[in-house]
């Protein structure tokens, strides 16, 4: 995403990229897209100029090598380099032609090869007239001359300015900025006229008064967009003249190509895929010399474009065939991220590109077993689900089982001992991973290979959001995934899907702007989670259907409180729903909002972390070396926010601001500010403790700080702790006890930071089922890789020179430099290319959180923070070995105690 390809060309040998705002030049294998050599064609220290990056091949070869080379411009420099190792040949400073122009900001845009010569055009930066140079590269130098060309009333677009050659001449098209009026001037023996024509686009194009978008296509043929429609124009002399005009469905037209051989003279040609109001494809090919009519023009039957949502991009590459005639095929890029290669008539082969784009992660259990067979650990409990296993294994050895508990048995065997089953298994580790990407398109995976289960694409949906909106309690019912986002025209729009087979279940749309999504911790007696929307107008809407669900949320009104980030400005305001307001009609249930607070800090948010809502948490206290107790502050509307600036040319001036924030009354907990430092940051908030990263500028180095939250409230009952623990320890939660965010909290957080020695590019927390286990915190680094940090040593109160109660407690002498165990990256020696993020969900095993690396590559793993504590190998522990110990421990206990009993007997009668 940092590296956008600005431009792309094919020479002689290889594909040749330019990217990252024309920084970066790439050459590429054709055969197999191995980097071959790679160039900065500028340093980050260059600052930025008017004008945009651009290349061109030269057909031409100027250093001799027998190799085509090519021309960059970027950051305004006009950089002539090699076809062969793309090394620098000459340069010449673009600015430089700019030097006596009449205004300053003047930039070059585009480049055009007529003949022998580069054409470079640029706008002058009141974008109303132009500036053209003509560069000849050669062996020893680059020869230009230039030509200010006055500009009209109107301002011309950068966007939609190109270079073409027109009937042997070199040629400048433009429109306006606003679409109305179409800018065509020819050089006549080298020379542009001095002034600027508009012409008017109705006088062109009749029925059409602005065009939406002009690109060049190859040569003088353009394609512009109006109304949805698709229209190609040709510049015939100097005038432009339309001899395409797509009138229903969708055209997408490619850049040119030349072939050509040495028994064919050169010919250009582009290719176009129209798709009709019906779904059907039609491939075509023109001539650009004469493309009135096609070269070729292929029915696609089977390229089912509607499920893709449509065509977005199409590349044309062609092909030689036996008999001396060429033949094409074409590479479709489609609304969905998905490839296809379209070859006469038939899509050779597809590809799904949407997961290099993941945004968001859900982990659904896979359905039950479809054989019919009743697998009653199902409705169990993890312990009561092994115990009743070994029963069933037990009745099995003693040959005492009935058909149907063997066939349950063997059941739940193969359940658990086949990871690429897509049926549920009692220890949780087999799992439905439902992402979500940018293009909107929904993928449910397996977590066993990676393989796809299915795919949907509800189109037109930039999907904000997605969230599990049923969970229900009977395991036959199927549970659901809802999209959230936004139409063409503003509304929100929610799809609700069903996780296990795909199939779209409702497809809603609601007449206000999305905002923001709350939802309810409880279900409703069906597992449908109670989900309230906020709008652009701080209205609060129930989209749940049912009375139940509208009970439960009057029910949860006067203790639910949400907050609203605004980054830019460096504010949080507070909110809570007020009364109801009158439905209108059928009209969904709605509540006003009321502003509770709003605190504005100095500097930009850089980063906010709240904690999981479903997170577990066993422990609500912590027992030092010396027995004595601090108490965790668990206060679930806790978030934590940084602030500070991007950038600052002074280390001193800059800094980031860590603060704890109370989401219902506002109040700031804590508060520290760290000098030095800047964004990035990145943060994760679990249990009572918040892990940062940051960027310190003063040490060049990245920081690591911890923060954790104890409360210090002496009101605090030690039988309500007491009462906490022991019901957390059955994995229940104390719901009697009530905590008010309204009452001042005695807080006391304890912080240090810690050098980190690689970047951070994501963090996420290990999560498991009842929180038992240790956690870690995995850190996505700058190389791609997921190191697990065991939060031991992210403690605050390591100490420098530990006593004896100290090393009791099992606190690490404190050590500036945070420490990196080979063997903790559970990435091992892979990377996970352009990593994103990361997810965690907990397995049934109390030991096991499953982890998901995703960005252009996905990477799954189990992590076990406090290793495998919790599992026998059901393969190679030998239940008859231990029944046989039982017996004879039972049998031998039995004897002991009869000779006991005599031993004593006769000690008495002695």
């Amino acid at each position: 995403e940092d590296d956008k390809i600005d431009s792309l060309r094919m020479l002689s040998r290889f594909i040749v990229t330019l990217s990252h705002e024309g920084q970066h030049v790439r050459a590429w294998g054709p055969l197999d897209g191995i980097l071959l050599w790679e160039h900065n064609t500028y340093t980050p220290a260059v600052l930025p100029v008017p004008g945009g990056p651009d290349m061109i091949p030269l057909s031409q070869d100027v250093d001799g090598d027998e190799v085509e080379d090519f021309m960059v411009l970027g950051r305004g420099q006009l950089q002539v380099r090699s076809g062969e190792d793309g090394l620098l040949l000459h340069t010449l400073n673009a600015t430089a032609l700019l030097e006596d122009t009449a205004v300053e900001g003047t930039g070059f845009y585009k480049m055009q090869l007529f003949e022998d010569t580069v054409y470079v055009a640029g706008l002058l930066a009141e974008s109303d007239g132009y500036l053209v140079a003509d560069i000849k590269p050669e062996a020893s130098s680059m020869k230009q001359n230039k030509q200010q060309i006055s500009g009209s009333k109107q301002k011309l677009s950068s966007n939609f300015m190109t270079l073409a050659a027109s009937t042997g001449s070199p040629a400048i098209v433009g429109v306006t900025e606003d679409g109305t009026h179409f800018s065509v001037l020819v050089s006549d023996k080298g020379s542009f006229p001095s002034s600027v024509v508009l012409t008017p686009v109705k006088s062109v194009v009749p029925g059409v008064s602005t065009v939406e978008q002009v690109s060049l296509v190859e040569g003088a043929v353009f394609k512009a967009t109006s109304d949805g429609e698709d229209i190609l124009l040709q510049l015939d002399g100097n005038v432009i003249k339309p001899f395409f005009q797509q009138q229903s469905g969708k055209s997408v037209v490619s850049k040119g190509l030349t072939v050509g051989g040495k028994d064919a003279p050169a010919q250009q040609v582009f290719g176009m895929m129209t798709t009709g109001a019906d779904g059907t494809a039609v491939a075509k090919v023109y001539d650009v010399a004469a493309p009135s009519e096609p070269l070729l023009e292929e029915m696609v039957p089977a390229m089912e474009v509607s499920l893709r949502g449509g065509i977005s991009e199409v590349f044309l590459n062609s092909y030689a065939r036996k008999n001396g005639t060429f033949g094409y095929r074409m590479l479709l890029v489609c609304d969905d991220a998905s490839l296809a290669l379209v070859q006469q008539g038939e899509v050779v082969w597809d590809r799904e590109e949407a997961l290099a784009s993941i945004t968001e992660v859900g982990w659904v259990d896979p359905p039950p077993n479809e054989h019919g067979i009743e697998i009653k650990a199902l409705n169990m409990t993890e312990i009561e689900a092994q115990l009743y296993q070994q029963w069933l294994h037990f009745k099995v050895r003693m040959k005492i089982a009935t058909a149907d508990e063997t066939a349950e048995l063997v059941m739940i065997r193969r359940s658990n001992g086949d990871k690429l089953l897509n049926e549920w298994d009692s220890q949780g580790f087999r799992k439905q991973l439902v992402v979500l990407t940018t293009s909107g398109t929904v993928v449910a995976l397996h977590n066993g290979d990676g393989r796809t289960l299915w795919r949907v694409f509800p189109g037109g949906l930039p999907a904000k959001t997605m969230i599990m909106s049923k969970q229900p309690p009977d395991e036959d019912l199927h549970p659901e995934v809802m999209l959230l986002g936004s139409t063409a025209e503003g509304y929100t729009r929610s799809v609700t899907i069903n996780a296990w087979t795909g199939e779209v279940v409702s497809n809603q749309t609601f007449q206000f702007k999305l905002s923001q999504v709350i939802q309810l911790p409880k279900l409703d007696s069906q597992g449908n989670r109670v989900i309230l929307l906020v709008d652009d107008q701080q209205q609060v809407h129930l989209i749940t259907a049912g009375d139940e669900s509208l009970d439960l949320t009057r029910d949860a009104l006067e203790t639910l409180y949400f907050y609203e980030v605004a980054h830019s400005e460096g504010s949080i305001t507070g909110y809570t729903p007020g009364p109801q307001i009158p439905p209108v009609g059928g009209a969904i249930a709605s509540f006003n909002c009321m502003p509770l607070w709003q605190s504005h800090f100095p500097d930009p948010i850089l980063e906010v972390a709240g904690r999981r809502p479903d997170e577990k948490i066993y422990a609500q206290a912590r027992i030092l070396g010396d027995r004595s107790t601090l108490y965790k502050y668990l206060n679930p509307n806790t978030i934590f926010v940084a602030t500070g600036s991007e950038s600052s040319a002074h280390a001193m001036e800059s800094s980031v601001t860590a603060h704890l924030v109370d989401t219902v009354t506002g109040r700031m907990l804590y508060r520290v500010r760290h000098a030095g430092a800047q964004a990035p940051v990145r943060a994760v908030f679990a249990e009572n403790w918040v892990v940062y990263q940051y960027w310190n500028v003063i040490a060049h180095r990245n920081e690591v700080s911890v923060l954790e939250i104890y409360d210090d409230d002496a009101a605090q009952s030690e039988s309500g702790i007491f009462k906490a623990a022991v019901l957390g320890a059955v994995g229940l939660s104390d719901t009697t006890t009530g905590v008010s965010s309204m009452a001042a909290p005695m807080v006391r957080v304890l912080g240090q930071s810690y050098f980190f020695s690689m970047g951070v590019k994501t963090m996420a927390v290990t999560n498991t089922q009842a929180g038992v286990t240790s956690k870690n915190v995995l850190l996505g680094t700058q190389t791609d890789q997921i190191l697990a940090m065991e939060k031991r040593f992210l403690d605050p109160r390591r100490p420098t020179k530990p006593t004896q109660v100290d090393k009791e407690e099992g606190l690490i002498p404190y050590n500036p430099l945070l420490p990196i165990i080979p063997h903790h990256f559970i990435t091992t020696n892979m990377q996970v290319a352009r990593l994103k993020g990361i997810s965690t969900h907990p397995a049934r095993l109390e030991s096991t959180s499953l982890t998901l690396g995703y960005g252009l590559d996905l990477f799954y793993t189990r992590v076990m923070p406090s290793k495998m504590y919790d599992t026998l190998d059901d393969y190679e522990f030998s239940y008859a070995l231990l029944l046989l110990t039982i017996i004879t421990l039972l049998i031998a206990t039995v004897v002991v105690g009869i000779l006991v009993q005599r031993k004593d007997l006769d000690h008495k009668w002695q």
